[in-house]
C-alpha cells in the first residue's frame, strides 16, 4: 500500500483538515504530515514539501499564507487557467510543482469561505445566493473543481500511476428524497380538503378539484403516494434511498406536511425506514434554532423507535456556522443540505462526503456534509429549462462525477415525481437519467 509523507514547518488545524480530505478521506492513502526536516529527508517514499520556501532535493508546493491564518478576511483572488482547469491562490516561483496553492484554494472553497464575508447577500429566505459565488462567477460551479485538482496533482506528481493503484473509491449514486408533502389530498382531514375545495373553484382550478374529488371517493390514487415507484427504482438500481422527513411542530406557510400523530403518516414512516434510511427535514421555522431542531428530531425518533443521524434543510437553507453547530449539538451526524436551490452543480466544488470547518472557531468538527448535485425543483422551478434540456444537464453532472470517482447526490420530491401539472414527464427523466448513470458499470 502506498503511503505518502508531506513535510511542513507548520502545522495547523487548517493544514491539518485540507490534507485529511484529500489524502484520507478523498484519495483513500496512507499519509502522514511533519514539521520535522530530519524525518522528510530521511524518508524514501512518495513525499513533497508544502512550505513557503523551496525546499532542497524534494518535490515544493508554494503555500499561500491562508492555512497558516486564524481568523476569516477578504481574500485577494485572481483567477486563471491551469491545465485547462480554473485556479487562484497563484505564484510565479517556476520551482513550485504547480503554479498555485490547491490546498489553500480548495480549503476557501469547502468551508465556503466566502459566504462568512458576505452574509448579506442572501435571498428572501435567507440563503446565500449562487450568483455571487465565485463558482458561478469563474463559471466552475458544474464542475467538482477541488477533485479535479486533486486527480490532476496526482498525475503530475506521480506520473503513469494507476487511480485504482493507490484508492479503492469508485462512483457512487445517492438518491436522496424530500418528503414535504406526505399525501396530496388523503389523510388531511375534512377541514383542509373543505378549504382546498373552495380555493379550487374560486381559482378556476378545476382539474385540480376534479382529482382532489377522484382521490378523496378512493376513484383514483393520491398522486403523492408513488412510493411504491421509488422502492422500485432503488431495487432495480440496487441503491440505497434516504428519506427526509418534514415534520415541524407547527403547520405554517413553508411547513405543510401531516402531523406525526397521523395514523397514515406514522404507517408510511415505518414504510420508509424498511426500504431505506430516514433522515430529518428540519422545518423551514427552525432555521437555526437549535431548540426547534432537537424537539423535531425527538419527536420522529419517538416514533421510528430509531436514532436519527441524517438531516436536510428545509428549502436548503443554511447559515454559516450557526445551523451546522445547530444540527450536530443536536445529536446529528451528517447534513446533505449543501447546494444551491437556484443553480445546480458543486456549491461547495466537491462531490465527496467531507467535514464541517467552523471557520469563526478555526477547528475542524466530526460532524460531515454530504454535498448535493442537483434538486428536481432547481431545473423546473428555478431556471425553468425544459425536460429535454435538464436530462441534457443532469447527464453532463453525472459524467463530472463519474470521472472523478465521486459521489453523485440527486433529490427528488415524491410530489415532483407525482407527473403532474409542470411535474408532467419528469418522472421519465429521473428514470433515463439513472439508467445512464449505471449504462456501463
Amino acid at each position: 500500500m502506498m503511503e505518502i509523507l508531506i513535510y511542513t514547518p507548520t502545522l495547523t488545524p487548517r493544514i491539518q483538515y485540507i490534507f485529511d480530505y484529500i489524502f484520507a478521506d478523498y484519495l483513500q492513502i496512507a499519509y502522514n504530515l511533519t514539521t520535522s526536516y530530519e524525518i522528510f529527508q530521511a524518508f524514501d517514499g512518495a513525499k513533497f514539501a508544502y512550505s513557503t520556501e523551496p525546499v532542497k532535493g524534494a518535490a515544493w508546493i508554494w503555500q499561500h499564507p491562508l492555512l497558516l491564518e486564524n481568523n476569516v478576511r477578504s481574500q485577494n483572488i485572481l483567477l486563471f487557467k491551469h491545465q485547462d482547469l480554473p485556479a487562484f491562490f497563484g505564484t510565479d516561483n517556476v520551482r513550485s510543482l504547480i503554479p498555485f496553492d490547491m490546498f489553500a484554494a480548495s480549503f476557501y472553497l469547502m468551508t465556503r469561505y466566502e459566504e462568512y464575508l458576505s452574509p448579506e447577500r442572501k435571498d428572501r429566505f435567507g440563503r446565500y445566493q449562487a450568483k455571487y459565488s465565485l463558482a458561478v462567477k469563474g463559471d466552475f460551479l458544474q464542475k467538482p473543481l477541488v477533485n479535479c485538482w486533486i486527480m490532476a496533482f496526482m498525475e503530475k506528481w506521480l506520473p503513469g500511476r494507476d487511480f485504482k493503484e493507490f484508492s479503492a473509491r469508485t462512483f457512487t449514486y445517492i438518491p436522496t428524497y424530500d418528503i414535504d408533502n406526505a399525501y396530496q389530498f388523503r389523510h388531511k382531514g375534512f377541514v383542509v380538503n373543505a378549504a382546498g375545495m373552495i380555493k379550487d373553484l374560486l381559482r378556476g382550478r378545476f382539474r385540480l378539484f376534479k382529482d382532489r374529488i377522484g382521490t378523496l371517493l378512493r376513484l383514483q390514487r393520491d398522486a403523492y403516494d408513488n412510493y411504491g415507484f421509488i422502492f422500485m427504482l432503488n431495487k432495480r438500481f440496487k441503491l440505497h434511498p434516504y428519506f427526509f422527513i418534514l415534520c415541524a411542530e407547527k403547520r405554517g406557510k413553508y411547513d405543510r406536511n401531516l402531523s406525526l400523530t397521523n395514523k397514515a403518516f406514522r404507517r408510511l414512516l415505518f414504510l420508509l425506514k424498511q426500504n431505506g434510511t430516514v433522515g430529518l427535514h428540519p422545518s423551514f421555522a427552525s432555521g437555526k434554532d437549535l431548540s426547534k431542531i432537537t424537539a423535531e428530531k425527538k419527536s420522529l425518533e419517538l416514533v421510528l423507535k430509531t436514532s436519527l443521524k441524517y438531516s436536510r434543510q428545509h428549502y436548503l437553507l443554511i447559515h454559516l456556522p450557526e445551523t451546522y453547530r445547530a444540527l450536530h449539538e443536536a445529536g446529528l451526524q451528517c447534513d446533505f443540505t449543501m447546494g444551491y436551490a437556484s443553480r445546480v452543480g458543486f456549491r461547495a466544488s466537491v462531490c465527496t462526503s467531507f467535514r464541517f470547518f467552523d471557520l469563526l472557531r478555526n477547528e475542524a468538527t466530526d460532524f460531515r456534509i454530504q454535498p448535493l448535485v442537483y434538486m428536481d425543483g432547481t431545473f423546473n422551478d428555478y431556471m425553468q429549462l425544459s425536460r429535454k434540456e435538464s436530462e441534457r444537464e443532469i447527464i453532463k453532472l453525472i459524467d463530472e462525477v463519474k470521472a472523478v470517482n465521486g459521489e453523485f447526490v440527486s433529490l427528488w420530491h415524491n410530489s415532483s415525481l407525482a407527473g403532474k401539472g409542470h411535474w408532467r414527464g419528469w418522472k421519465a427523466i429521473y428514470y433515463n437519467t439513472l439508467e445512464y448513470a449505471f449504462r456501463d458499470l
